[in-house]
């Protein structure tokens, strides 16, 4: 991108690194979740606070605080209250520093389209089970350009900007260094980068774009809570999360529980400062696959995070991908890692729409490439192994072969209609199901294998 007159601001760490948490939290601000019957208003009253955003759906409002209360004293006196279901602070996340930070560098369209990454987890063996067909997947990141080249055929749906409170995601900066790093802008890009490889892996799922982080790279608690409910009542059926807080806070892992209850796949970046521990929030939370990077030798990317909450790792070392202007870049990061694996979600839910995530991990974890030997410094840190897609959804696809009704179940009424078919086939007959051109026991056998 430097050759494109691209700003420096730009060019850094703009690569996927997961957003990390520093223990920093908004000044003057907490978190507060209602219990149900009781009105935020009777707390404004109370102890003289005001409200700056809500999520209604869920109670929870985020409060500005008035003189003389500090922060943590507040949300230790406020959890006490009869009408409170829970406080937090509103932690404040910023980009991962250190050795581990990665830049884009300038790339073209061939780079893309034919790097090794599509090979390793075998994009097109994937694509002839399935496409993401029907499924919408939401981008929680810096937005989204939607008039990239690659993204002709790419269904988007309207998002929310909840950076700005506007329902304009386009992912551009604002000319501020808002986390005062002396960088301007340095993660503009980011939320286009994980859609082009979400896409390529899953052309066809409908794209989401939720505007959480801003374009340097931060965000906070709330915003986070308020983009992972946005993306349920969208009716999202998987949700990408390129960012992380080495700070558990309950009023997230709740949502994240939610997501899990309502079969919502939430994929999440291990982070990017090369350790084990302390392990990063989402990723670390037991309803979220964490997702390591590794390069085009399956050795651990020199900044991907690991440890045991890791569920599997994917190409995430020079990998290239789309960015905003019909722009191309190749970074390091566990962030495109995870966009690969969200898109083999998408191809999972697409093919089974009722899968949940302990199914979705079986899948990938029997077609996962063991990586351990080459990786005997972070023997078991890395997963069940590096995601690679070709055999991972044979069996959804044979199911869904014979759901000939496609009512997502295998049963009675598809039962009739290959007994109605039976005999002689045409083309494209779907009760022919072993395409033999012909309808009979072959077909009536996999069809009972399937029975759900």
């Amino acid at each position: 991108m430097r050759g494109h007159g691209v700003s420096s601001a730009l060019v850094a760490t703009i690569v996927g690194l997961a957003c990390v948490a520093h223990g920093e939290y908004v000044p003057d601000q907490a978190i507060v979740e209602m219990k149900t019957g009781f009105s935020i208003d009777e707390i404004v009253e109370d102890y003289g606070v005001a409200v700056e955003r809500s999520i209604p759906s869920r109670r929870l409002h985020l409060l500005a605080l008035g003189d003389g209360w500090d922060e943590q004293a507040f949300a230790d006196t406020i959890k006490n209250d009869y009408r409170v279901q829970d406080a937090a602070l509103n932690h404040e996340p910023e980009l991962a520093q250190g050795s581990s930070q990665g830049f884009f560098v300038d790339a073209i369209e061939t780079q893309y389209t034919g790097q090794y990454a599509w090979e390793v987890i075998d994009v097109e063996a994937a694509r002839e089970a399935s496409t993401g067909l029907g499924v919408l997947v939401a981008v929680l990141d810096t937005g989204v350009d939607p008039t990239h080249c690659q993204f002709d055929r790419t269904p988007f749906r309207a998002g929310y900007d909840f950076v700005d409170e506007t329902e304009n995601t386009d992912d551009v900066g604002n000319g501020v260094d808002d986390d005062g790093d002396g960088e301007i802008d340095e993660l503009v890009g980011h939320g286009t980068a994980m859609t082009g490889l979400i896409v390529s892996v899953a052309p066809r799922a409908e794209i989401l774009p939720v505007r959480v982080l801003g374009s340097d790279g931060t965000c906070t608690t709330f915003r986070l809570l308020q983009g992972i409910v946005f993306a349920l009542e969208q009716g999202a059926d998987v949700i990408n999360i390129s960012l992380g807080s080495p700070l558990e806070v309950d009023l997230l892992n709740d949502l994240l529980s939610e997501c899990a209850d309502t079969r919502t796949i939430v994929v999440g970046a291990a982070g990017n400062r090369d350790r084990g521990e302390p392990a990063e929030y989402p990723a670390a939370h037991d309803a979220v696959l964490a997702v390591a990077a590794t390069g085009s030798d399956d050795v651990k990317a020199e900044s991907s995070n690991y440890g045991q909450h890791v569920f599997i790792c994917a190409p995430g070392g020079a990998v290239t991908s789309t960015l905003p202007g019909d722009r191309y870049g190749t970074a390091e990061g566990t962030s495109l890692a995870t966009a690969l694996v969200t898109g083999a979600a998408a191809l999972a839910k697409s093919l089974d729409p009722e899968l949940d995530i302990d199914a979705l991990e079986g899948l990938l974890a029997d077609a996962a490439e063991d990586v351990d030997a080459r990786n005997p410094d972070h023997e078991g840190l890395l997963g069940v192994g590096r995601l690679d897609l070709t055999t991972a959804f044979d069996e959804l696809r044979e199911h869904d072969a014979c759901d000939l009704d496609d009512d997502g179940r295998v049963d009675f009424d598809d039962l009739l209609l290959l007994l109605g078919a039976w005999g002689p086939c045409p083309d494209d007959c779907r009760p022919d199901i072993n395409d033999d051109g012909h309808v009979g026991f072959p077909d009536l056998l996999l069809l009972l294998a399937n029975w759900t």
